[in-house]
């Protein structure tokens, strides 16, 4: 058992679920330092924000009621009106407001006057006497401010903050309210933390939540010439310290708030976040065991066939590396011992591509005893033979060829197939092979297809010719395996070819000339909507992008890099719906563009197209404003373009004019008036000119002849 463990916890299965959680566990503990240093930064600095604003309110709160009471005073001094009305016009919505008129020894409220005496005596404050109590409030020197105590009257008992204002000679003005009404706000719903008013090195009110020493808070804020929000250590503790000063009366207004309070408020939000963070991860960690274990299946599959028989939790890596070392030790010794695998090697090379030029072929060639200077040459595809062993059947496919043919092969075990490249200075060379093959015994016992592309001279269309040949051999679920799949004969067992798939191809290699592979895309994009269009079987299918291919390999700059370094003709081979071609396709022109080299990736060339394919069908555009959009000369526009591009940019521009009327002719009922000026010209018979000079037909016999030939497409795909 613990045997079985230890295998098991060295498994593939197991160190590729652990990268995963490892590799999540990292992001995710990143990402937990990063937010929680976030919302501590965050919320630190919104409640410093905050304390500010708060404390700024506080204090307009309180000098405008400070103003207003002395604007009341300064009345009470300079007119005759009755106390009892000035208290009317200026009774405050918090607290009491009283009137004392020391001629007449009274004291006026909203609800009538009292003579002085009674009325102090009608007041119990916590620390102060009758007699100190008048000396405060009748005879005021500038603002008066009684520290906020506990205040009796009647039976009620409030703490309450008193502010006298001295009235001139005539009396004073004096205002009552309680010390939790001045100090709240709106905002305080839900807030924390002291709050206090300090004037003349003495607290005169306060609010607190906090334990904090009072001479520690006088000695911090009592002399603050203007405002501060910073962080203060109060008796060994650290504090958010905001202090304004007030206008009137040498007042300071104070919030203390504990930074301890502050991060725990950070880390509350914090933690909301990584229960969320935590509630996603559970069906993160599930999809990652899905994944793995799908990904993994090819790897577990591979794992099987190099591990030791037997091993249910085996070291998969391992084995596949190790296999893999064993194969390229074998294929080693092949290619350096083994004159018949070197010569299997070749034929593959050959086909995809690999000679940098058609003499380093030849010169391969005659070092493994072939003769391959010959006029022309055919790919024939042979089905394989299962129940014999590859290599003796391979060579009696070779042994097959007449004397004056030089002819190779090799398996292609991927596709169950044996490949055959004939060269002979005879045409019908390799077709007379291919019959001598399908009278064979043993092909025709097995019923294995035979197919064999077109002729072909140059080696450089090696890779077309064995895609011909491909595409005879998938032809043979229609056209049956009873004689030789030959490629020129698949026209008349299919129907019609994609429409426009000149142009299509045509427009990717303009696209690859100017290095634009969003150009690329959006071609792709509409070739796989034409083909999904297209009402054609497999075969159909293949053609077309045979073709396809063909023309981008034959556009192509192909100076730095073989075909085998640009894509995978033997995936390409295999290739079965759209999408698969439009992810080989895209492959090949990324290749060839990522490989081309820097200068001739063509950044303003590219830059100029763009420009055109917006604007060409503007009949007022020109080269001129082309140079005006690109930012440079019309001079340098057209040397560096027919440098780069091969043609003027006016040609260009006419050659994007004229396909976009070709299609237009093609698809639409469009008179040639409306045609020519969809397609950017402004005159007709300039139009008609130019069309003709460029298609060699007027555009009436071009729509006719495209006309004709789409419906002759038609009648031969019935």
């Amino acid at each position: 058992m613990i045997t079985r463990l230890k295998t098991y916890l060295k498994s593939t299965f197991v160190r590729y679920i652990l990268s995963y959680l490892l590799l999540m566990a990292l992001l995710v503990g990143g990402l937990t330092v990063y937010m929680y240093s976030y919302y501590r930064s965050n919320v630190y600095e919104s409640t410093a924000a905050e304390e500010t604003l708060r404390t700024w309110q506080l204090k307009y709160r309180a000098d405008g009621s400070m103003l207003s009471l002395g604007n009341l005073a300064h009345l009470v001094e300079r007119t005759e009106i009755d106390p009892n009305e000035l208290i009317r016009e200026f009774s405050y919505e918090e607290g009491d407001i009283f009137i004392y008129i020391s001629a007449e020894n009274k004291v006026y409220n909203a609800g009538g006057s009292q003579d002085a005496p009674d009325w102090l005596s009608s007041f119990d404050f916590e620390n102060l006497t009758a007699d100190e109590l008048e000396g405060e409030l009748f005879v005021p020197e500038g603002l008066a401010i009684i520290t906020a105590q506990q205040v009796t009257s009647g039976e009620e008992s409030k703490r309450l903050l008193t502010f006298a204002m001295p009235a001139g000679d005539k009396g004073s003005v004096i205002w009552m309210l309680d010390e939790s009404t001045l100090l709240s706000l709106e905002t305080d719903s839900s807030r924390s933390g002291n709050r206090y008013i300090i004037q003349n090195s003495e607290i005169r009110a306060r609010s607190e939540t906090l334990s904090v020493s009072e001479s520690k808070v006088l000695e911090a804020g009592a002399f603050v010439p203007e405002a501060i929000s910073e962080v203060k250590t109060l008796s060994g503790v650290n504090y958010l310290f905001t202090a304004v000063p007030g206008e009137i009366g040498d007042m300071v207004f104070v919030s203390v708030q504990s930074l301890s309070g502050i991060r725990v408020k950070a880390a509350g939000i914090w933690l909301g976040f990584m229960l969320v963070l935590l509630a996603l991860a559970v069906p993160t960690t599930l999809f990652m065991v899905y994944i793995s274990r799908k990904n993994l299946a090819p790897i577990l599959e591979m794992g099987r066939h190099f591990g030791k028989k037997g091993e249910k939790y085996s070291d998969d890596i391992n084995a596949i590396v190790t296999g893999i070392r064993n194969l390229e030790n074998k294929n080693r010794e092949m290619e350096t011992g083994s004159l018949a695998a070197r010569r299997h090697l070749y034929a593959r090379d050959l086909v995809t591509g690999a000679f940098e030029d058609d003499e380093s072929a030849r010169k391969a060639a005659r070092e493994l005893g072939y003769d391959i200077n010959r006029r022309c040459y055919a790919i024939l595809l042979v089905g394989e033979d299962r129940e014999r062993t590859g290599q003796h059947f391979l060579d009696s496919l070779i042994d097959m060829a007449d004397p004056d043919i030089c002819c190779m092969g090799t398996e292609l075990m991927e596709s169950g197939q044996c490949m055959l490249i004939c060269f002979s200075d005879d045409e019908t060379a390799p077709e007379r092979l291919a019959d001598k093959l399908m009278n064979d015994e043993r092909v025709s016992e097995m019923h294995l297809p035979v197919a064999i592309s077109a002729a072909h001279t140059e080696l450089k269309e090696m890779s077309g010719a064995y895609l011909e040949a491909g595409s005879a051999y998938e032809s043979r679920f229609f056209m049956g395996v009873n004689r030789p799949l030959r490629f020129s004969e698949i026209p008349f067992a299919t129907g019609e070819n994609v429409k426009n798939a000149e142009d299509y191809a045509e427009q990717i290699r303009q696209a690859l000339i100017s290095g634009d592979m969003d150009a690329v895309d959006k071609c792709l994009e509409k070739l796989k909507s034409a083909l999904r269009s297209e009402n054609m079987n497999l075969f159909s299918f293949r053609r077309v992008y045979n073709d396809l291919i063909g023309a981008i390999m034959s556009q192509a700059d192909v100076r730095h890099y073989s075909n085998a370094e640009i894509y995978d003709l033997f995936s390409l081979s295999s290739c079965h719906s759209v999408e698969e071609l439009e992810q080989i396709l895209r492959a090949v022109c990324e290749n060839i563009i990522s490989t081309r080299d820097p200068d001739e990736r063509l950044p303003l060339i590219q830059k100029v197209t763009r420009i055109m394919s917006v604007n060409y069908t503007d009949s007022d555009f020109t080269l001129s404003r082309a140079a005006e959009l690109a930012g440079i000369t019309p001079a340098r526009l057209t040397g560096e373009f027919k440098t780069k591009m091969g043609m003027t940019p006016m040609d260009y521009l006419t050659m994007l004019r004229m396909e976009e009327a070709k299609r237009l002719l093609r698809q639409t009922d469009l008179s040639v008036s409306d045609v020519c000026r969809q397609s950017g010209y402004a005159d007709a018979s300039s139009f008609t000119r130019r069309f003709k000079q460029y298609a060699n037909v007027t555009p009436l016999q071009y729509r006719q002849s495209a006309r004709a030939d789409a419906a002759g497409g038609e009648r031969s795909g019935k």
